[in-house]
């Protein structure tokens, strides 16, 4: 197998751009890919302050070298969930990464923060694990750059996350969980503006990319992940892929070209979405007086 561009051995088959490119060729194809999504949605630019969670797996690894790369300044913000050794080594992998590149990193402890961990739910309540882990994060990702004054939250969420996350929405005809599958989701009032850099890229790219890169990782899986409906979703749309290579990537493409307009005006025009308040205890966004993440907390502590 050689490269498309070059003639050299090929790391990487990509099946549906019928290519294959060697380590150099495609770190340039990752890195436009990423560029092409920037420019595309106006997700942000070089004046930007970018606010970048990283997980220490191995998309926001990805993004984090690929923006830097780019010549973007992003600072990385590392929220510590508390899954015993999971976490430990989410933190170690995202420390080796900023000393290896001498790039900024902080981190969040949301057991010294709130008194909570993600197990803690887990044990104490019945909320949906990765329900609850995506609002702590959410939460704590809007509350730093809130602080920080960064402009732009940029995630980790590769094409087929947001492929996964549509087909879940459109098995219930859930459109406000449709709409947030769009790669940008401007800021208003203290809601921080948030990217997807990594739309057109897929875990297989990323993977390859950070390993080929030779770049610090977490590759283990979350232990607490196991049952979750975005598991499921993915090997059923990975069974299509294989059947009809770029499914993913046009399921994804024609739906902001086609569907995305047309909804998002039926969503204003019918108030799909919650006009936003400030939560009476924390302050932050919320469609209710008391915001989901502080609902959580509560539920989790008066269950101990």
């Amino acid at each position: 197998m050689k490269c498309r561009k070059c003639g050299s051995p090929a790391i990487i088959h990509i099946r549906r751009h019928k290519s294959s490119f060697c380590k150099q060729c495609f770190n340039e194809y990752f890195l436009k890919q990423i560029e092409k999504a920037i420019s595309k949605f106006s997700m942000f630019d070089y004046a930007d302050s970018l606010l970048l969670p990283v997980s220490g797996g191995k998309d926001s690894v990805a993004l984090w070298h690929a923006l830097i790369s780019l010549g973007y300044t992003p600072h990385a913000l590392h929220l510590q969930l508390g899954i015993s050794k999971y976490s430990e080594n989410s933190l170690r992998e995202c420390r080796r990464f900023a000393e290896k590149f001498d790039v900024p990193l902080d981190v969040v402890f949301l057991e010294k923060e709130s008194s909570i961990t993600i197990p803690l739910i887990k044990e104490k309540t019945s909320i949906r694990i990765c329900g609850a882990c995506g609002t702590a994060k959410r939460y704590w990702y809007n509350r730093y750059a809130l602080k920080n004054k960064h402009d732009v939250i940029v995630t980790g969420h590769n094409g087929d996350d947001l492929a996964s996350q549509l087909f879940h929405a459109v098995k219930s005809w859930n459109i406000p969980s449709m709409l947030s599958t769009y790669p940008v989701r401007e800021g208003r009032g203290s809601l921080v503006k948030r990217a997807k850099p990594l739309v057109y890229l897929t875990e297989k790219e990323t993977m390859v990319y950070v390993l080929s890169n030779q770049l610090p990782v977490h590759l283990e899986e979350c232990p607490l992940a196991q049952g979750a409906w975005s598991i499921t979703e993915k090997e059923m749309l990975n069974s299509m892929e294989e059947r009809q290579p770029g499914f993913k990537y046009r399921f994804l493409t024609e739906f902001y070209k086609h569907a995305f307009p047309k909804l998002t005006n039926n969503a204003k025009q019918e108030n799909v979405r919650n006009a936003f308040q400030e939560c009476i205890q924390c302050g932050m966004p919320s469609a209710k007086e008391l915001c989901s993440y502080c609902r959580l907390v509560e539920t989790t502590n008066r269950a101990r």
